[in-house]
């Protein structure tokens, strides 16, 4: 089953293999008013956005692409109310975007506990 896939906002770079996974969203688009990423709501913001666009965290898409605060800022938002997304990351090596489950409720034992 496609899902949507989702991209914070417009950046030039190109985008065009993400449309195998599905249709195409933007969070913000272009020149749309928007809170600052340094505003603390600016997480809340894209969890409501994603929200009216009927983000599906078991089929739909989160684009790795653009700048990095807003990104991880993103991320840590839709973890914390989804706690599964699924990410797409450009691989330069197999020049192609490859899909990645982000699981924060898996434990890996990876960190010792304190």
């Amino acid at each position: 089953m496609r899902g949507q896939v989702f991209i914070l906002e417009p950046t030039h770079i190109d985008v065009s293999q993400a449309e195998r996974f599905g249709a195409v969203k933007y969070v913000f688009d272009h020149g749309a008013r928007r809170v600052s990423i340094w505003d603390d709501n600016f997480g809340d913001e894209v969890v409501r956005q994603l929200a009216a666009n009927n983000f599906n965290p078991a089929s739909d898409f989160f684009v790795i692409v653009g700048h990095m605060v807003p990104l991880v800022l993103s991320i840590a938002a839709m973890l914390n109310e989804w706690q599964r997304i699924n990410v797409l990351a450009y691989s330069s090596v197999e020049r192609q975007y490859v899909e990645r489950r982000l699981d924060v409720t898996r434990r890996t034992g990876a960190v010792p506990e304190m």
